[in-house]
Protein backbone atom coordinates (compact mmCIF):
# COMPACT_ATOMS: atom_id res chain seq x y z
CA UNK A 1 0.00 0.00 0.00
CA UNK A 2 1.39 3.55 -0.84
CA UNK A 3 -0.28 6.55 0.48
CA UNK A 4 -0.04 9.99 -1.59
CA UNK A 5 -1.32 12.48 -3.41
CA UNK A 6 -1.38 11.47 -7.60
CA UNK A 7 1.43 14.20 -8.62
CA UNK A 8 3.97 12.79 -6.10
CA UNK A 9 4.14 8.81 -7.44
CA UNK A 10 3.20 9.68 -11.22
CA UNK A 11 5.56 8.16 -13.87
CA UNK A 12 7.10 6.00 -10.47
CA UNK A 13 4.06 3.92 -9.40
CA UNK A 14 2.03 1.56 -11.30
CA UNK A 15 -1.01 -0.14 -9.22
CA UNK A 16 -3.88 -2.61 -9.37
CA UNK A 17 -6.17 -0.83 -7.73
CA UNK A 18 -5.65 3.31 -7.13
CA UNK A 19 -8.25 5.30 -4.45
CA UNK A 20 -9.28 8.45 -4.07
CA UNK A 21 -11.83 10.46 -2.03
CA UNK A 22 -13.90 13.08 -3.28
CA UNK A 23 -11.13 15.53 -3.64
CA UNK A 24 -12.05 16.76 -7.23
CA UNK A 25 -14.29 16.52 -10.38
CA UNK A 26 -14.28 12.77 -11.64
CA UNK A 27 -12.68 14.27 -15.03
CA UNK A 28 -9.55 15.37 -13.29
CA UNK A 29 -9.25 12.82 -11.37
CA UNK A 30 -9.46 10.56 -13.89
CA UNK A 31 -6.93 12.44 -15.68
CA UNK A 32 -4.41 12.20 -12.49
CA UNK A 33 -5.63 8.22 -11.89
CA UNK A 34 -5.41 6.55 -15.06
CA UNK A 35 -1.75 6.86 -15.80
CA UNK A 36 -1.06 5.17 -11.92
CA UNK A 37 -3.19 2.17 -12.93
CA UNK A 38 -1.53 -0.88 -13.83
CA UNK A 39 -2.53 -2.88 -17.02
CA UNK A 40 -6.20 -4.39 -15.85
CA UNK A 41 -6.22 -1.99 -12.79
CA UNK A 42 -8.73 0.10 -11.68
CA UNK A 43 -9.33 3.35 -9.50
CA UNK A 44 -11.96 3.54 -6.81
CA UNK A 45 -12.96 7.01 -6.51
CA UNK A 46 -15.53 7.65 -3.49
CA UNK A 47 -17.97 10.23 -4.19
CA UNK A 48 -21.08 11.77 -3.07
CA UNK A 49 -24.48 11.53 -4.17
CA UNK A 50 -24.29 13.15 -7.14
CA UNK A 51 -21.67 10.86 -8.81
CA UNK A 52 -23.82 9.50 -12.02
CA UNK A 53 -24.38 12.83 -12.77
CA UNK A 54 -20.74 13.52 -12.56
CA UNK A 55 -19.84 10.47 -14.44
CA UNK A 56 -22.29 11.88 -17.38
CA UNK A 57 -20.67 15.28 -17.33
CA UNK A 58 -17.35 13.81 -17.55
CA UNK A 59 -18.08 11.34 -19.88
CA UNK A 60 -15.98 12.72 -22.73
CA UNK A 61 -12.76 13.29 -20.80
CA UNK A 62 -13.20 9.76 -19.20
CA UNK A 63 -13.67 8.35 -22.90
CA UNK A 64 -10.38 10.32 -23.65
CA UNK A 65 -8.43 8.32 -21.05
CA UNK A 66 -9.56 5.25 -22.18
CA UNK A 67 -11.79 4.74 -19.27
CA UNK A 68 -15.77 3.79 -18.36
CA UNK A 69 -17.16 4.45 -15.26
CA UNK A 70 -19.75 2.01 -13.09
CA UNK A 71 -20.69 3.60 -9.83
CA UNK A 72 -21.39 1.39 -7.45
CA UNK A 73 -23.68 1.86 -3.81
CA UNK A 74 -22.46 0.53 -0.84
CA UNK A 75 -24.43 -0.10 2.66
CA UNK A 76 -28.27 0.59 1.29
CA UNK A 77 -30.22 0.06 4.67
CA UNK A 78 -27.06 -0.54 6.85
CA UNK A 79 -25.16 2.96 6.99
CA UNK A 80 -26.92 6.75 6.28
CA UNK A 81 -26.09 8.24 4.16
CA UNK A 82 -25.11 4.92 1.99
CA UNK A 83 -21.11 4.99 0.40
CA UNK A 84 -20.95 6.11 -3.52
CA UNK A 85 -18.23 4.64 -5.45
CA UNK A 86 -17.25 5.18 -8.48
CA UNK A 87 -14.98 2.53 -10.23
CA UNK A 88 -13.18 3.68 -13.17
CA UNK A 89 -11.52 0.73 -15.57
CA UNK A 90 -10.18 0.45 -19.26
CA UNK A 91 -13.11 -1.04 -21.76
CA UNK A 92 -16.54 -0.92 -21.78
CA UNK A 93 -19.31 -0.51 -19.06
CA UNK A 94 -19.90 2.94 -18.85
CA UNK A 95 -22.99 4.47 -17.32
CA UNK A 96 -23.71 0.79 -15.18
CA UNK A 97 -24.92 1.38 -12.08
CA UNK A 98 -25.86 -1.24 -8.50
CA UNK A 99 -26.42 -1.30 -5.44
CA UNK A 100 -24.74 -3.57 -2.37
CA UNK A 101 -26.19 -4.24 0.33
Amino acid sequence: VRRGRAVEVAGTLRADVVTARAVSGLGVLAAWCAPLMAPGGCVLALKGAGAAAEVERDEHTLRSCGLTAVVQIYGVGLVDPPTTVVRLSAGAGAGEATAVG
